[in-house]
């Protein structure tokens, strides 16, 4: 779907792996909107991945990530900011 999706609009490049994609584009933010029963898996890529994490519904176990996760270390020397807001 992702390659679809990319042809129709003229999107140069497209993945179907998020580590993959966040390894080559080095995005500020992740915006994760897919089913809650990815989210805590995408979450700790991201986490490490050291982006922004825009997350809708963040479930329990997502939320006590980042409260643990909140003054280590990550890939990138900048700060990254968490916000935890339910939509």
């Amino acid at each position: 779907m992702a390659e679809q999706i990319a042809v129709r609009y003229g999107v140069p490049r497209w993945y179907s792996d998020v580590a993959a994609m966040l390894d080559a584009e080095k995005p500020d933010v992740l915006h994760i909107t897919t089913p809650p029963q990815s989210h805590l898996a995408l979450t700790r890529q991201a986490v490490a991945a050291g982006c922004h994490i825009f997350l809708e519904k963040p479930s329990r176990c997502v939320i006590a990530l980042l409260s643990h996760r909140r003054g280590s270390g990550c890939r990138r020397k900048k700060a990254r900011r968490q916000l935890l807001a339910q939509l």
